[in-house]
């Protein structure tokens, strides 16, 4: 059996996604409230945590990291343009929140690659990050702080950058337009719908 389920944690109410295929289950951006994931995570007690993703960097998408490693013992993937970002405190903060990583990061490879029992596919979009990521597993495109329903990410951060972000967009533009899309925070879309509504891919 396969599905997506999605916990909304933190101030910044970041969607942090859990895949499920079988007994395997994937993280996608742990933000905060390492509890509610663990409460989350022991009403699957016959599956294994088979890795942490991470679409990009920034505090709020990372604040559980560690302490989840801690628990489960299992790899995190970041992409290498947005390491230094993840570990960096004086960057990576909002007001008086912040999160760093300090536990072991792998660097995504290149186009697709399985982690246990998922094999997703790593598509490179950079733009509110320097290193921001969409992930697809089958019809559904985890898209970070790169696409929203109606929206897109921020291009005034450290490592932003418009230019580049409108390019990455493109690249979204030609997916199949029945594509879920689960985004870092608010509601979900698909591509359809934001090729129909979202200006920013007009």
């Amino acid at each position: 059996m396969k599905k997506v389920e999605c916990l909304r944690l933190g101030f910044f109410q970041v969607n942090c996604y859990f895949l499920h295929s079988g007994n395997h289950i994937l993280c996608i951006d742990p933000g905060a409230s390492i509890k509610r994931i663990q409460q989350y995570l022991e009403k699957y007690p016959d599956s294994v945590l088979d890795g942490i993703c991470l679409t990009h960097g920034h505090f709020d998408h990372v604040g559980a990291v560690d302490e989840l490693v801690k628990l489960y013992h299992c790899p995190v993937y970041l992409s290498g343009e947005d390491e230094y970002l993840a570990r960096t405190k004086e960057l990576n903060f909002m007001g008086a929140r912040w999160a760093i990583i300090t536990c072991p990061i792998k660097e995504y490879p290149i186009g697709k690659f399985t982690i246990g029992a998922f094999s997703l596919e790593v598509i490179d979009t950079p733009g509110h990050t320097a290193g921001s990521v969409c992930l697809v597993w089958d019809d559904c495109l985890f898209s970070g702080d790169t696409l929203f329903k109606n929206s897109v990410g921020r291009t005034d951060l450290y490592s932003s950058n418009d230019g580049q972000l409108k390019q990455s967009l493109e690249k979204l533009k030609g997916l199949h337009p029945d594509m879920k899309v689960y985004p870092g925070h608010a509601e979900f879309t698909t591509i359809h719908e934001e090729l129909l509504l979202n200006p920013y891919l007009r």
